[in-house]
């Protein structure tokens, strides 16, 4: 398609376009349709204000029925009189008696104990140099 061509058919196009209404007829159902979007705002937002109300009126509520418990509470603490503290004994040291020992039997008193020898400590540290590398 050559140049003159294509502004050949974009001139046919604009002179058709610009014949034709922009608009089509206009009903009063159009002309009341921003009437009809700020009523159903308004609604939205009387519901609104009508929810936050009943929150509001039943967090108050919580918080009055709280504070009367604590009110409630103090004054009970504050009618009582306060028990004077009862001196506590002082603790006596616990009394310490001799434990008598069970007599020992023959064989346990002929068999010496066997001591074992102290274990080398040089084995594992070379243990650990080797690890190490």
């Amino acid at each position: 398609m050559t140049l003159d061509e294509m502004l050949k058919e974009h001139s046919a196009w604009l002179e058709k376009a610009a014949k034709q209404p922009i608009f089509d007829r206009v009903t009063e159902k159009e002309t009341n349709f921003a009437q009809e979007l700020r009523d159903r705002r308004a609604k939205e937002i009387a519901a609104a204000i009508d929810l936050l109300s009943q929150r509001r009126d039943e967090t108050v509520a919580l918080y009055e029925a709280t504070i009367a418990g604590y009110k409630k509470e103090l004054e009970t603490l504050k009618s009582t009189p306060t028990p004077t503290p009862t001196p506590t004994p002082t603790p006596r040291p616990p009394v310490t008696r001799p434990v008598a020992s069970k007599p020992a039997t023959a064989a346990k008193q002929s068999a010496p104990a066997k001591q074992s020898a102290p274990a080398k400590r040089s084995a594992p540290a070379k243990q650990s140099k080797a690890k190490k590398k």
